[in-house]
């Protein structure tokens, strides 16, 4: 529809009016005119009111398009008399929202920041998607004024915010905001699924909300597949794919399960490129970057002269040191399956820097680094690893046969883990550093290990954790000498340094030099230093010399260092000299600490391993076994008697620590036994005997117990000494104060008590147990669970109604209290005393907040020309809400119909249709009767122009009367 009008002034002007709300329009002259149009009009297809002065006074104006262009317009119809006023300035707070491409965008400010009847206007831009960029969305954000003009915030009333808020973007790192080329300053929040970020402007135009992801990194070996998901898994990616693009499917190709919504991803062959995968989820896209873990990088040397490497094979890639040239090798962090292979005969100058090399060379014997016939010299660099996996029958993960010599440097700084334990079987035969094995074979020795720097770990099943390798047939231990470092050498049935399992005889032990670092040398069933297990007899310590660093060795059926355990007869002790250094040396089953290994005890014919020839002169020995702590293993058989041994204490030793026999005082030690307890070697008339010293009490300490809270005092149960009787024991709570009572406790807790026996002749013993007290449920009941809307916060009332013992007290704390209306809300209680606790049932309680009712009045109608229709236009300036609550903000609209479409005054016109709007009508609801119904209003009568009349001819009469023609 078109309307015209007329007004009266002077030149040619034009005017533009957003149709917003009532607003007062401005025109040049005296013309005002009055214009009504809906909220939010100023979008695509909105309806623009344009005015014009025109020569000779007159004023046009026509309804248009927003997306139009403003045109002249001199169509002049309707006149209208009144004097110039100024535009009345609007000036309320400023609060829109617009949703382009799935982004919610807000601009809100203060009131005054924005005229009144301002208008928000947002254009997409795109969006756009690029490497590391989940999603980059561009608008164009402007403001315009009542009158269609372009705007900018006046800042001197306050900040403007403008917030965008979007659920499209599953997963990122960073969330950036720019206006124009300037990075803004953002405040970022997260929902359950959306994410909203908030900057603040002073001025308008071209923004980009990025959100940014890191760089997302996979390996992917040659020639393997996995399912997508476990990529996703291992970045932390969420979110369901919804399509995949290799960069080369001929390489990597990406298949979609039949049976479910995953992908398999699957590299053909092995590759050198960098290949991607860009993943389409939620409308984001994200590329991930596969590499394949083809090899070593190598610095240093002249590739052909001084190493050749072959990695035609993803699998068998195999780098060969040809020279003394110094080369550094590493993999970057990353896992390879290459192998580093020395020629035979050269002396090989290695680093290994972040190298992570895994052999999978299957029943082929290859080691992740073989030596060979040759000598290494390597130094280790950050963190090294070195993997025996799909290998069965297995090599060393780093193998030093017989005739190959390895010495790890004192300027290694790093550490290097050679696993053969843990690969792909769980099960490999080969050492840790060492010897390996061969599939029906004896397997193999060890040649000459010297460690002198780095944290170096050396593991194996059936081999030594640094030693000889097999299965079968067991194999020594080599030539082992530690001067410094860290050394972790473990085995489950060879020994942590040391021989290799067998069926038949374990292989005996290395010839061992520590003479610096820290040994902690390990086995379940070979020595901690020297044997390993063997099915019929196990092997024996060989030769172990300590002068310096600290030596820790154990096991649990050999010897700590000698002999090891058998199903049979256990391993003899060998040869060991300790002239300097901490040694502790343990056998927590059945071999001695320093001497021979465990027999089986079965059937009364096994036999534990005979003492070595033990030799001490300095340092600090700590040994301790099943019977002897230097000494003889443990057997079954009545029939063998095996030898103690021989325990050699130089004049120049004046002090021992061993588990020896209780109060033999005056004994000679050279050729004496260590058997049970902790004895103290003296020097008498140039000989060492040894006195018993005291010996710890036997005590039984309660296990946690747990009892109920009853508002009484209790005290946690006694531990028992069963030797002595007379043994004195006292209590306390904070390890420095005892009594002779038991503490007292009344609250619930968990609780921890300190003991102290004390007894003459037996060493003291300190301890501690816990003991706790739990708390007491109480029954709660929830009273108020429905309140009218008043503006206040509610919340169910709570309180105890039984479960308090006498006269304790306890208060009920709820929270989760609620203003507006609604339903669903949930209150939690909480106690106050520490000694209680919630019941199961009912620790929470659910409520609502129903909507307050009100009544509305003083809705008017306006006046209005005789138009031939009943249609009444509702003024609700004066509106009164009945029952609103203090502060809070309603509005209401309705449909107004006149009685009658005649020209009359004082017409009945009838409301209908009222519905509540504002920023709180939703705490509200029309109240069922009161409601006005009614108004009254005017209609006038329609001005018309009256145009064609003419004039019939006449002949002369006289007169001047004419005879009119309609």
């Amino acid at each position: 529809m078109k309307r015209t009008g007329r007004g009266i002034g002077s030149g040619l002007k034009k005017y533009s009016v957003v149709l917003l709300a009532a607003v007062m329009v401005l025109c040049a002259g005296t013309s005002t005119v009055l214009v009504f149009a809906e909220k939010d009009a100023f979008q695509s297809g909105a309806q623009v009111l344009q005015l014009e002065s025109a020569p000779g006074g007159a004023t046009s104006g026509t309804e248009e398009s927003a997306d139009s262009e403003l045109e002249t317009n001199p169509v002049i119809e309707e006149t209208i008399q009144t004097d110039v006023i100024e535009t009345e300035k609007m000036s309320a707070a400023f609060n829109e929202s617009m949703t382009v491409d799935g982004v919610i965008v807000t601009v809100t400010a203060p009131e005054g920041v924005f005229p009144g009847g301002s208008a928000l206007s947002v254009e997409s831009l795109g969006i756009t998607s690029e490497e590391n960029i989940a999603a980059r969305y561009s608008f164009d954000i402007k403001i315009f004024d009542a009158g269609g003009k372009e705007i900018e915030p006046d800042t001197s009333y306050g900040k403007v915010s403008v917030s965008f808020k979007t659920d499209d973007v599953p997963y990122y790192d960073d969330v950036n905001v720019y206006h124009a080329s300037e990075k803004m300053g953002v405040s970022v929040s997260e929902g359950f699924s959306e994410v909203t970020c908030e900057v603040e402007t002073d001025s308008f135009s071209y923004y980009s909300v990025v959100f940014a992801y890191n760089e997302l990194n996979y390996v992917l070996p040659g020639c393997d597949s996995v399912k997508l998901s476990v990529i996703q898994s291992a970045l932390g990616l969420p979110g369901t794919v919804k399509s995949v693009v290799s960069s080369d499917p001929g390489l990597v190709s990406v298949t979609r399960d039949e049976d479910s919504a995953d992908w398999t991803v699957t590299s053909h062959r092995a590759f050198a490129s960098e290949e991607t995968l860009t993943l389409a989820i939620n409308g984001a896209e994200y590329i991930i970057k596969l590499t394949d873990p083809v090899g070593f990088e190598v610095t240093g040397g002249t590739a052909g002269t001084d190493y050749t490497y072959d990695v035609t094979d993803a699998n068998k890639g195999i780098l060969t040191v040809l020279t003394d040239t110094a080369l550094t090798i590493t993999t970057g962090g990353i896992l390879t399956y290459h192998s580093i292979v020395i020629s035979s005969g050269i002396t090989a100058n290695l680093t290994l820097n972040d190298a992570n090399i895994e052999a999978r060379q299957y029943y082929s014997g290859g080691s992740p680094i073989d030596v060979g016939s040759a000598t290494l010299n390597l130094t280790v660099t950050g963190t090294n690893n070195l993997f025996v996996g799909m290998n069965e029958y297995s090599a060393a993960a780093l193998r030093v046969p017989p005739d190959g010599t390895l010495t790890i440097t004192a300027a290694s700084t790093g550490s290097l883990t050679a696993d053969n334990l843990t690969g792909g079987w769980g099960n490999s035969y080969g050492a840790g550093i060492g010897g390996g094995t061969f599939f029906n074979t004896n397997g193999e020795g060890c040649g000459t290990v010297i460690i002198s720097g780095g944290t170096i770990t050396a593991q194996s099943f059936t081999g030594a954790g640094i030693g000889g390798g097999g299965y079968n047939y067991g194999q020594s231990g080599g030539i082992v000498k530690i001067t410094g470092g860290t050394v972790n050498a473990s085995s489950v049935y060879g020994a942590g340094i040391g021989g290799s399992r067998s069926a038949f005889s374990g292989g005996d032990g290395a010839v061992v030099t520590i003479s610096g670092g820290t040994v902690n040398a390990s086995s379940e069933q070979g020595a901690g230093i020297g044997g390993a297990y063997g099915g019929q007899v196990g092997g024996s310590g060989r030769t172990v010399t300590i002068s310096g660093g600290t030596v820790n060795a154990s096991s649990e059926q050999g010897a700590g260092i000698g002999g090891a355990y058998s199903w049979s007869t256990g391993g003899d002790g060998g040869s060991v000299t300790i002239s300097g250094g901490t040694v502790n040396a343990v056998s927590n089953g059945r071999g001695a600490g320093i001497g021979g290994g465990g027999g089986n005890p079965s059937n009364g014919l096994n036999e534990g391993g005979a003492g070595g020839q033990v030799t001490i002169s300095g340092g600090t020995v700590t040994a301790s076994g099943s019977s002897d702590g230097i000494g003889r293993g443990t057997g079954d058989s009545p029939h063998h008697n095996p030898s103690h041994g021989t325990v050699t204490i130089t004049p120049s030793f004046p002090y021992i620590i061993v588990k020896a026999g209780a109060d033999s005082s005056a004994s000679e030690i050279e050729g004496s036994p260590f058997v049970s307890y902790t004895d103290t070697v003296i020097d008498v008339s140039e000989k060492k005997y040894f006195h018993s010293r005291e010996r710890a009490p036997l005590i039984t300490v309660p296990a946690h117990e747990s009892t109920p809270y009853t508002g009484a005092a209790q005290s946690p149960p006694p531990i028992t000494v069963t030797d002595p009787e007379y043994a004195y024991i006292r209590y306390g709570t904070d390890g420095r104060n005892y009594v002779d009572s038991l503490p007292i406790f009344r609250d619930a807790g968990t609780h921890t008590i300190f003991y102290n026996v004390t007894a003459n002749g037996y060493v003291t013993v300190t301890g501690s147990y816990l003991y706790t007290i739990t708390p007491l449920e109480v029954a709660l009941s929830w009273a108020g669970t429905s309140f009218p809307y008043d503006g206040n916060e509610h919340a169910p009332a709570c309180t105890i109604t039984s479960g308090l013992i006498g006269s304790d007290s306890c208060s009920v704390t709820v929270t989760g209290g609620q203003t507006n209306a609604g339903t669903n809300y949930t209150a939690s209680a909480s106690l106050s005393n520490s000694n209680y606790k919630l019941p199961s049932s009912n620790p929470t309680c659910s409520f609502s907040i129903t909507e307050r009712p009100v009544t509305i009045s003083g809705i008017r109608a306006n006046d209005k020309a005789y138009d031939k229709t009943t249609a009444a236009a509702l003024n609700y300036d004066e509106v009164t809400f009945t029952g609103l609550v203090s502060g809070d903000n309603l509005t209401v609209t309705g449909t107004g119909t006149f009685a009658d479409a005649n020209v009359g005054t004082g017409i009945t016109v009838t409301i209908s249709g009222l519905a509540l709007g504002g920023a709180d009508a939703g705490n509200y609801v029309l109240a069922a009767s009161g409601q006005q119904e009614n108004t009254t209003a005017s209609i006038t009568e329609a001005e018309i122009l009256v145009s064609g009349i003419t004039a019939g001819d006449k002949s002369y009469n006289g007169t001047t009367d004419a005879a009119l023609n309609y």
